[in-house]
């Protein structure tokens, strides 16, 4: 909660601090410590596709009998801008258009002389020009002290989805601002993708299902932000505009989003209708991504914008539910889930008329994702975690006999498997526990079976181990370190076996037991010297039923 408060409080000061720095579009002073922005309020003039905007002659015609539009958020096309600049100090100074998406940037100065500088591109397919500065495009201007003129900034896009203002740095704080919002952006990505990496690793080698969504999850995110901010195109260098892609590519994020959520608290079986919601909002998003796939920019960017709103309510009211429902693999779910939904909600003020050039909306955006996926790495690392236990816990009771605690035949065949060279094999059988079942009820009965259980795992257990193989049937298995200690064991446990039956007729008249011994000299394997104890079992039962008819 307390994190929360303070990471509400560090966007109240941004948004005080941002407020500070807009200024309107007419003349501009420059000094060495200038940072300013210009809001595109009656800024840009809508420029005609037939005019070269390098033809400054004719442009300058035709801008001064144009209008300026209030604003060209939501717009596409090419637009124009003229500012009167004067220099109250020599420096370069860099200007950043606060849009994702530029296809073609172009910019030119006209000192008070008319003569023109040469013209500098600025385009996300033109950035080995310009200064390399992820989810923006920056051009530079150099003027001496004294120096006073007219700066042409031409921008073309397919959409324009927030209001388009300038900032206006100095040398130092723009070199700030493009190593702080790089290194950012830069490690938010690299962490998104290696963690996907590794998640298609644990896939591969679990073959969880849980596994495959959640690399989808974190790679899509990861593949999205690359693109969207130019890093893709900045390291492969492609003649495509690639941050359109992240629109076209969000969708399918959300679909393996909804999946990995329904995977992480197993809604299949514990949740239905959350189950079903999730199922078909993924299905809905990848329907969605094969369609704005076939569409215009505009529409591809609305409908991936409203997935994320519906995406983020969703997962905090699935993250708070779960929560009551003390399902703690939602803590870090719901953490990181909040904390990128906060980022978005600064992301969309910092592009809107009323809060617009806020600081490092992208990279905070980016870096918040980096965050929200190390949480589900976490949320991914508990569902292992319950998994485990719980399959530590099947494979205990799939072991043991729930009416004695003792091992069953499965754990008989472990043991039997871990004996070394030198052993002592009983095979034990309760007499009598048919007729105490069918005089006295098998109530009585289980009670013979308890007691006989007890007396042996108390007698034998810091020997060796014993397993309940049957209804009324035991195996001991005595491991020996060495053949001199064979002997003395035989001894003792037919010594401490033959008081076992005295000891249950005093409480069940009718029953008894019967055993067999085997050791390792007798037989070559543990498997064998079993059989033969088994043998001697029931031989030795027989005799006893033999004697009894005489």
């Amino acid at each position: 909660m307390r994190t929360t408060i303070n990471i509400f409080l560090s966007l109240v000061f941004l948004l005080i601090v941002s407020f500070s720095y807009r200024v309107c579009a007419e003349t501009i002073e420059l000094n060495s410590d200038t940072v300013l922005v210009i809001h595109d309020k009656n800024l840009w003039k809508r420029l005609p596709d037939t005019f070269d905007p390098q033809n400054i002659k004719a442009m300058s015609l035709w801008y001064d009998k144009q209008q300026t539009v209030d604003s060209i958020i939501g717009q596409s096309g090419r637009f124009v801008t003229k500012l009167t600049v004067s220099a109250n100090s020599a420096d370069r100074w860099f200007l950043v258009p606060n849009t994702n998406f530029i296809d073609h940037g172009l910019a030119y100065y006209f000192n008070a002389n008319g003569l023109k500088e040469a013209a500098q591109e600025f385009s996300q397919l033109a950035d080995n020009k310009t200064p390399q500065l992820l989810h923006f495009q920056a051009f530079n201007l150099t003027m001496d002290k004294g120096d006073k003129g007219e700066l042409w900034v031409v921008i073309s896009a397919q959409k324009y989805p927030s209001s388009v203002s300038i900032k206006l740095l100095n040398s130092e704080a723009f070199y700030r601002f493009q190593s702080i919002n790089n290194m950012l952006s830069v490690a938010a990505i690299f962490a998104m993708l290696l963690l996907a990496l590794l998640t298609l690793f644990i896939y591969l080698g679990t073959r969880n299902r849980i596994a495959i969504t959640c690399a989808g999850y974190l790679g899509f995110h990861g593949i999205g932000w690359a693109a969207a901010s130019g890093l893709i195109d900045d390291v492969f260098n492609l003649s495509i505009n690639t941050v359109y892609l992240g629109m076209y590519i969000f969708p399918l994020a959300i679909a393996f989003a909804a999946q990995f959520v329904s995977d992480l608290f197993e809604c299949k079986h514990n949740h239905r209708k959350t189950f079903k919601f999730l199922y078909w909002l993924s299905v809905a998003s990848a329907v969605a991504a094969g369609v704005i796939a076939l569409t215009s920019f505009s529409f591809a960017f609305a409908v991936s914008h409203m997935l994320a709103v519906l995406w983020i309510a969703v997962t905090i009211v699935i993250g708070i539910h779960m929560l009551k429902l003390k399902d703690f693999r939602a803590k870090y779910f719901l953490f990181g889930n909040l904390l990128y939904g906060l980022s978005l909600i600064y992301y969309m003020l910092s592009h809107s008329d009323t809060f617009g050039e806020l600081d490092y909306a992208e990279s905070l955006v980016v870096s918040a994702l980096a965050i929200d996926c190390i949480c589900i790495m976490l949320s991914l690392t508990e569902w292992f975690k319950i998994k485990q236990s719980e399959y530590n816990r099947n494979f205990y009771l799939s072991r043991l006999d729930p009416l004695t605690k003792l091992g069953n035949r499965y754990a008989l065949n472990e043991g039997i498997s871990k004996l070394g060279s030198h052993y002592v094999v009983v095979y034990l059988d309760i007499d009598g526990l048919k007729k105490t079942n069918d005089n006295l009820g098998h109530g009585e009965g289980d009670k013979l079976i308890t007691f006989a259980a007890e007396y042996l795992l108390e007698t034998f257990s810091s020997q060796g181990s014993v397993f309940r193989t049957g209804g009324d049937e035991f195996v001991i298995l005595l491991p020996q370190l060495n053949l001199n200690q064979l002997s003395n064991t035989l001894k003792s446990t037919q010594a401490l076996l033959v008081l076992l039956p005295t000891k249950i007729q005093e409480k069940w008249a009718q029953a008894g037991i019967s055993f067999g011994i085997c050791d390792s000299t007798e037989q070559n394997t543990p498997s064998q010297c079993l059989s033969q104890a088994d043998k001697r079992m029931y031989l030795q039962k027989e005799q006893r039923r033999a004697k009894h008819s005489a």
